[in-house]
């Protein structure tokens, strides 16, 4: 960092070593990180290490004089969260600032502070391929690409990621096949990923000859991203220290600071299938807490439901081309139960796969091939990418997706089917268990595992507990409807009388009761004496009057002397 008259100098861009020019760059950049990959001329791929990582999160640090990008921001994200730059990249172009003494940044600054420093990687490169999330606008991509310009980057394709994950799988697929169809129908898959801002999927559509990405067809929630995951496991770590010290590591930023540098590793290990162990130290008291992978699933069991309702709403849209598979990225499946949801979600002969690590930047730099191959023209693809492929020739014009209403739902009387709290509904062995439509309210969890502290939280708060009906042999008792009959009143003090029966009264049976002798009213009790007044024995003594003072003496009055005497 240097200065010029009084202001501040930007740090002068690096150029990338001479032996690495030749090779192309797959780039994906999201709210989370910037990662990618390197393509030789030989066709090796391998993965891009900025500053020696794998990856650089878009975090800034402004604790110090000299700002921070990378890991030194999210290590203060909870111990100082004052002092941390996070969240720029979805806010491209909108007025928002962050200030800390002497750093004023809002977040383009932020963001070409971020590309600086990944700069010495990719400057000098033959070709660069942007990939970018889907919840961009198209004003903030274009700012994006003024960015990158501006840093003299070798910029060829910027495209969504999704469109080039398709455009990746879909050819590699029909590749694999011994004979290659020529004649196919507009194949469709659902693509799902997942950032701190938010968890994106969208529809992409394959005719052989295009690869579109249907725009009126994704869903962006932001209250399901990375972030909101991690909160919610670091409260369960929370909620089971106290079970087990009394103690709240989220009262000190120090202590769920600690919490949060471990999540990565706890995520990691939950997609392998191990036991995670996390270790909490305080101030005058130290925990180790054990986590099973069925804990974590259990734990983020309702962010997961809620994502796979969504997901279901989005296959209930269209049904213009068979749904052939749905892939997750790698962040997406580190996600406790979120394939486990999905695959619940989509029909029984669609295939549920979770993407490598690397596949957004190979992608990426599979079109950066293609461009300098002369098979793709540089620039901005944002809904629609041609394949290598010449086969789909023959396929003939796209047709639109046909739209179809969801079919009306009876509604039931109930909120709930009368089942025990945590049963599970079986379907018939030719059907498939789903989730109810979008809209509904999201299913009650299952049973906690066992040796979890405490009892997953109630759905239905304001709901009654609903009532289990035992089964019964006998047949069912149809009761036919009665004739409207007028409200009963109420007599003050009494019951409603009973309803007046339809039978004719020749029918009814004559019922003699025993005539019972009046009752007399019982004679009116005497009236009691009045009671004689008490003995004056403690009678009040009356006080005594008290003397008046005297007025004191008149002095004598002097004779009054006249002048006419």
């Amino acid at each position: 960092m240097g200065w010029f008259f009084g202001g501040r100098r930007e740090p002068k861009p690096q150029a990338v070593p001479a032996s690495e020019t030749g090779l192309l760059v797959g780039l994906e950049v999201n709210a989370s990180w910037v990662r990618g990959a390197l393509l030789g001329a030989d066709g090796s791929l391998r993965q891009l290490r900025i500053a020696g990582e794998s990856l650089l999160p878009q975090a800034i640090s402004l604790e110090k004089r000299k700002p921070e990008v990378g890991q030194a921001g999210l290590a203060l994200c909870c111990r100082a969260p004052h002092l941390c730059c996070l969240g720029f990249f979805p806010l491209l172009g909108q007025s928002r600032e962050w200030r800390v003494g002497r750093h004023v940044y809002q977040p383009d600054s932020a963001q070409k502070l971020v590309l600086i420093k990944v700069h010495p990687h990719v400057a000098g490169r033959e070709g660069l391929t942007l990939c970018l999330p889907i919840y961009l606008s198209l004003a903030q991509t274009n700012r994006f690409i003024q960015q990158v310009e501006s840093l003299d980057w070798p910029l060829r394709i910027t495209t969504p990621t999704p469109l080039a994950l398709a455009e990746l799988l879909f050819e590699s697929s029909l590749a694999s096949l011994p004979g290659r169809p020529t004649n196919l129908e507009p194949l469709l898959a659902i693509i799902v990923d997942v950032d701190d801002y938010a968890l994106s999927a969208c529809l992409v559509q394959y005719t052989g000859s295009h690869v579109q990405l249907l725009r009126d067809m994704h869903f962006v929630l932001t209250d399901l991203g990375t972030r909101i995951w991690k909160d919610r496991i670091i409260d369960g770590m929370a909620d089971y220290c106290i079970q087990q010290s009394n103690f709240d590591p989220r009262e000190s930023g120090q202590t769920e600071q600690m919490l949060f540098d471990q999540t990565e590793e706890v995520l990691r290990r939950w997609q392998a299938g191990e036991l995670s162990s996390v270790a909490v130290l305080g101030q005058g008291w130290e925990q180790r807490l054990d986590f099973r992978p069925g804990d974590l699933e259990w734990l983020c069991q309702p962010l997961a439901a809620k994502a796979a309702l969504a997901v279901q709403g989005l296959l209930g849209r269209t049904r213009s081309a068979a749904l052939t598979a749905v892939w997750l990225t790698d962040s997406a499946s580190r996600l406790p139960g979120l394939l486990q949801a999905i695959k619940r979600v989509v029909p029984a002969q669609t295939s549920v796969q979770q993407l490598p690590v690397d596949a957004v930047g190979h992608a990426g730099a599979r079109l950066a091939m293609r461009w300098k191959q002369g098979n793709l023209t540089g620039g901005l693809y944002d809904s629609n990418l041609p394949t290598l492929s010449k086969a789909g020739s023959r396929i003939g014009q796209l047709e639109p997706p046909i739209y179809r209403q969801p079919e009306p739902v009876a509604e039931s009387p109930g909120r709930r089917a009368a089942q025990p709290r945590g049963a599970t509904s079986k379907a018939a062995p030719d059907q498939r268990a789903t989730l109810p439509p979008h809209g509904t309210p999201e299913p009650p969890p299952a049973a906690p595992p066992s040796g979890w502290p405490h009892a997953p939280a109630d759905p239905y708060p304001d709901s009654d507990p609903v009532p289990t009906v035992a089964p019964s042999n006998q047949p069912p008792v149809t009761v036919e409807p009665a004739d409207q009959q007028p409200a009963p009143t109420i007599a003050p003090g009494g019951l409603p009388p009973a309803p007046l029966s339809k039978k004719p009264l020749a029918s009814r049976p004559e019922v003699k009761r025993p005539v019972e002798p009046p009752v007399e009213p019982p004679p009116p009790a005497p009236t009691p004496a009045p009671a004689p007044p008490p003995p004056a024995a403690n009678k009040p003594v009356p006080p005594k009057p008290v003397p008046e003072r005297p007025s004191p003496p008149k002095p004598p009055q002097r004779p009054r002397i006249s002048l006419d005497d």
